[in-house]
This record gives structure tokens, C-alpha cells and sequence, in this order.
């Protein structure tokens, strides 16, 4: 049988190795990355048939040269980036097949990246190939067609001169020296605090001239990163979980209290995160070194922050503010140094809107990590304080000092706000002598219910909350709601304890008004029921109104 006849019956990447001459075909092609004003071990040739990565120091015959891609801030890649020249930074691409590449074949590259959008960008429209024997350098292989603007593009390699396995070839935009080539990309959005993209080469296929073989030698198995976009500037949030105290004795003392007015705690624990009149967030503001394609990048003066409240409130309640600290001691748990959320403003209200403008250099360390203590705190004690929301920083630092500079933002969840007990909302109901609100606990230990009531008259806007007592005013309805047990509260007494707790009461018998009740048991255990009833013939004795809750039953 004649080896004409035999190559038909041999692997591809085997064929392509004996048209070439070499009977040691490789595996894979290989990639080096790395800065340095020349091309490391050009001259040396690359023995092994697959990518071996250095762990020790390797003059390049069993080894790849370390890789070492360029590093680039993400918050500098703006709409208008101009991308990277790598004649600046001295960056070599060097490609190495691992198979003899023949005359006229035909090596198909290309550049990926997830957001990046990278494309080559030599001003020549060209890139070579180039070997160095020791002596000279040499063009083996040259793009054909179209370069800039493009992600993928194709090599055709010398007629008459066959790349020996091993070879290193540079990347360059000329023929007869090495000069490293450049490549564009630029972020369209917005770019978040969580940014590590690669910007990575790959031959994707390797095509025998003359005979149309795969040269599997040629064909790269993975990415080699080029570019590391990662943030200079960083904000790692910690989400803090607490509960409003809607029982009318302190958590932790047992003493009386406000309903409402202090957050559940445990004294033990009172250094992380839950105190009796905060809920304390810490949050890491980290800026990163070391970036070596753009000079590390100055924050602009204001770090933007708005305090949105998202879910059921639109007021974290009249005392609440947010307040930044820098330090908290580790064992008495108290924080100090306090940082202005911006110049005036020493804390700042969540949910009214405003973007708070505070000074980055307050936040940013130089290098590194610095953690702010962000404390919802009730300001006033014995103020009441709403529930069932989260407390959200959409967040954004500029960079505007040229239009190649972005900017990082995001939206960030701090901390969640619940309630220590079940929640009633009746959203219709008047103050007339028969309605009435019936709520069954079937918890196994007594709750305590508190109260909020919004009416549609001239006061709309006067709210108070309070606790209910044992037994209404008139000492005729029993509002104890003990384990297994149910209360009546009639809308006649409860207006009449309300104004004595400072409600502004309504004249009119028929106003609508909006009554929350927060009932110190467990959620699923907790049912009512509410009856309106306004004298309409049609209606005799009134109708069930609904009384919504979260519950999660069903039947």
C-alpha cells in the first residue's frame, strides 16, 4: 500500500502532520499573553504537543511563558472608549501551533468578550505572523481582509514555507519587526460594582492549503485572556434583617414600651447589626490598585445615593433616618466618627426622593477596603415606626472628566424591615355603633394588638398608633386576645381610646377610614373579620367588609 493510499485511513491532525513532514502532531494550539518590550523565547521552540502552563521558571521549550493579561478599570470603559494600543503597554500576543502549519493554509482567529464588544483596531488594517530565528524577523502568515472593526479574522500563511511545530509568532502590525497590535471595545450600559470580564483570543480553526485537512494543532482548545476588565472603585452591600417591635414591652428589659417605637434585639448580639433603635448595615467601599493599560482613575467629588423604600411603606416612619458611621467597636457594639450623607445633611430620610451627593474621598480608601456602618435609626424615642420594606441604595459614581470614562451604579438592597407579629389591614370601614372588627389568635400563647388609623376627612394626614388595653373604655368589650382566643373591638370605643391617644377624631359618623392592626403572634395564626354597616335597607345588619393579611393558606 503506497502512504498516498494510507493517509485516507489516518486521523486528520496525523495527515496534516505528514503532508507537513512532522510526525509528532499536537493536539492544540497554544496562546501567550504577557507584557514585556520583547517577545519572550522567540527563537525557542515549543516542544510539548498540548498547552503546558508554567508553574516553575521555564526557558519556553516545555513550558508557556506565564500569562499575565493587561489589566483595564471597568468604570474607564465609557460608550466612547478608544480601546487599548498594545505598543503602549508592550503587550505581546504570541500564537503557537503545535502541528506544522504548510504553506498557503488558512488560521481563523477571533476575540470574545460577553459585554466588551472587542473587534481588532490596527490603524493598517493589517496583522502578521511574525518569526524570529535569532537573527531576523519574518512575516509567515499575513490577515487577508478586511481587520479593523472585526472580531474574527483569517490568516493565510506563507506560499513555499511550511511554520514548524513550536514556532512562536508575535502578533504585529508590521512585516519586519515585532510591534504589538491593538484591539478596540467599549461598554454601551452602565457598568455595576461587580464587574471581572475577559477579553480573550482564540484559533478556531486551522485549514491545510492545498489539501482542505483540519490541522488540529492549529485549533486552540480554550480562550487565552488578553484583557482583565475588572472595578478600581467597588460597594459590597450586606443585607441586615430586622423586625419592628410591635409589642408594648422591650425585647430585651421587658419594660414598657411604645408599641412600635424600638426594633426586636437581643442584647447579646447587639455589636452586629440589631439595636433597640437601629438596624445597622455595614457596607464595604473598596478601591483596587494595580491596573497597567489606564492610570488608575480619580472618583469624581460626589458619590450619588438615593434611599428608596420598597414594599409596603412610603415612610419609614417620622423619626427615621439613615445615618453613616466609620467605626463600630467591637465590644460595646457603639458606632462613631459620623460621615454627612453631603455637606448640611448629616443624615438622610429613605423614601423621600432625594439623591444624596456625599463626598467619595469619605468612602474610598486610597487602596483597599473601608467599611461605613449605614443605621436606620429611630432618632426620637417613643416615635412609631412603619414596617414591611426594604431599604434600597441606588447608587452611582461618576467619572466625567473625558467621555472615554463611565461610570459605575446599581441598585442595592440594605436592609429588610418586618414586624415581630401579624398584620390586618382593613382598607373601608365608618365609626358607627354596629361595625365592628373581629380577630381570632389561634396561637397558643395571649398577644397584644396595636392600632393605626388613617381616616378621608380634613385629617388625612394626622396618623397615631398605639396598643390596645385589656378592656374598651366603657369597660364593655373585652379586647384581650389571649392563646386560642378572640376580640371583638367595636369602632364606636375604639375611636373614643384612639382620640384619648391623641387622634384627631372625625365628627362624622360615616368617614372612611383605613384601620391596621398588628397583632404580636404568629402570622398564619392570626384571622379577622370586619362588619360595616351603614343603614342600607338593602343590607340589613350591614356586610362583611375584607380584612387583608399575608397569610399564605388557602382552602
Amino acid at each position: 500500500m503506497t502512504k498516498n493510499m494510507k493517509l485516507g485511513l489516518l486521523p486528520a491532525a496525523v495527515t496534516a502532520a505528514l503532508l507537513s513532514g512532522n510526525a509528532m502532531a499536537g493536539t492544540e494550539a497554544c496562546f501567550e499573553v504577557y507584557n514585556s518590550a520583547t517577545v519572550q523565547g522567540h527563537e525557542v521552540n515549543y516542544k510539548p504537543s498540548a498547552c503546558v502552563m508554567n508553574t516553575t521558571t521555564t526557558d519556553g521549550s516545555d513550558q508557556l511563558f506565564a500569562q499575565v493579561p493587561s489589566k483595564v478599570a471597568a468604570e474607564a470603559v465609557g460608550p466612547e472608549f478608544a480601546g487599548i494600543d498594545f505598543q503602549n503597554s508592550d503587550t505581546q500576543i504570541v500564537y503557537i501551533p503545535t502541528t506544522d502549519i504548510p504553506g498557503g493554509s488558512v488560521i481563523t482567529m477571533e476575540l470574545d468578550s460577553a459585554t466588551m464588544q472587542a473587534v481588532f483596531a490596527n490603524e493598517n488594517n493589517i496583522i502578521h505572523l511574525i518569526k524570529f530565528d535569532g537573527t531576523d524577523f519574518e512575516a509567515v502568515a499575513s490577515t487577508d481582509g478586511q481587520v479593523t472593526g472585526e472580531n474574527t479574522i483569517k490568516f493565510i500563511t506563507k506560499s513555499g514555507t511550511t511554520i514548524g511545530a513550536g514556532t512562536r509568532l508575535a502578533f504585529s502590525r508590521v512585516a519586519t519587526d515585532v510591534v504589538p497590535v491593538a484591539i478596540d471595545f467599549a461598554n454601551q450600559g452602565c457598568i455595576t460594582t461587580d464587574i471581572d470580564e475577559s477579553i480573550l483570543v482564540q484559533s478556531t480553526s486551522a485549514i491545510s492549503g492545498g489539501t482542505g485537512i483540519s490541522i488540529e494543532g492549529g485549533v486552540s482548545k480554550k480562550d487565552f485572556e488578553i484583557v482583565d476588565v475588572q472595578n478600581q472603585y467597588e460597594v459590597k452591600f450586606n443585607v441586615t434583617e430586622g423586625e419592628v417591635n410591635a409589642e408594648s414591652s422591650s425585647s430585651v428589659t421587658g419594660n414598657p414600651i411604645i408599641a412600635r417605637s424600638e426594633f426586636v434585639y437581643d442584647a447579646t448580639e447587639k455589636t452586629l447589626t440589631n439595636q433597640k433603635d437601629r438596624l445597622i448595615a455595614p457596607v464595604t467601599f473598596r478601591t483596587n490598585t494595580g491596573f497597567d493599560v489606564e492610570a488608575p482613575l480619580t472618583a469624581a467629588t460626589d458619590f450619588n445615593q438615593k434611599l428608596k423604600l420598597v414594599g409596603d411603606q412610603t415612610s419609614a416612619g417620622e423619626a427615621v433616618r439613615v445615618i453613616m458611621w466609620d467605626d463600630q467597636d467591637s465590644t460595646t457594639g457603639d458606632l462613631t466618627n459620623r460621615i454627612n450623607f453631603e455637606p448640611g445633611e448629616a443624615d438622610a430620610t429613605p423614601g423621600n426622593g432625594k439623591t444624596y451627593e456625599t463626598l467619595a474621598s469619605t468612602l474610598f480608601p486610597v487602596s483597599g477596603d473601608n467599611v461605613v456602618y449605614y443605621a436606620l435609626t429611630n432618632t426620637v424615642d417613643g416615635k412609631v415606626m412603619n414596617f414591611n420594606y426594604s431599604l434600597v441604595n441606588e447608587h452611582e459614581l461618576d467619572f466625567n472628566s473625558d467621555e472615554r470614562r463611565n461610570r459605575f451604579c446599581g441598585d442595592a438592597k440594605q436592609i429588610d424591615v418586618g414586624v415581630n407579629g401579624a398584620v390586618l389591614k382593613v382598607p373601608y370601614i365608618v365609626r358607627k355603633g354596629d361595625n365592628w372588627v373581629r380577630i381570632a389568635n389561634e396561637h397558643d400563647q395571649s398577644a397584644e394588638i396595636s392600632v393605626e388609623i388613617l381616616d378621608d376627612s380634613s385629617n388625612i394626614a394626622e396618623t397615631v398608633s398605639f396598643t390596645l388595653p385589656a378592656m374598651s373604655p366603657n369597660g364593655k368589650e373585652d379586647w384581650s386576645l389571649g392563646a386560642y382566643d378572640q376580640a371583638q373591638i367595636g369602632m364606636p370605643q375604639l375611636m373614643t381610646y384612639a382620640a384619648q391617644q391623641g387622634y384627631v377624631d372625625s365628627a362624622s359618623a360615616t368617614t372612611h377610614m383605613t384601620v391596621t392592626f398588628v397583632v404580636t403572634a404568629p402570622r398564619e395564626k392570626v384571622h379577622g373579620v370586619a362588619n360595616m354597616n351603614r343603614n342600607n335597607p338593602n343590607l340589613p345588619g350591614g356586610q362583611i367588609v375584607p380584612v387583608l393579611d399575608k397569610n399564605t393558606w388557602s382552602q
